[in-house]
């Protein structure tokens, strides 16, 4: 799976988020979802947390993503 290409379960989530919406994603694991939805304009912003893994790991994912 990829920022660009969510997997069945992620698809069918990002399908009930209205255009522009905020979104909190909350247990995000890597942060696919907010990160797809925010590179396809989708949503306005997002929130994402994980209790199980630390956020760095999820700071990591999106400055991977924004540098390309």
């Amino acid at each position: 799976m990829t920022y660009d290409t969510l997997d069945a379960r992620l698809a069918c989530a990002a399908s009930f988020v209205r255009a522009g919406a905020v979104l909190a994603d909350v247990g995000t694991d890597h942060a696919y979802l907010p990160i797809a939805l925010l590179s396809r304009d989708a949503i306005s912003y997002a929130f994402a947390a994980d209790i199980g893994i630390g956020d760095e790991r999820i700071y990591a994912n999106l400055v991977k993503y924004y540098e390309g």
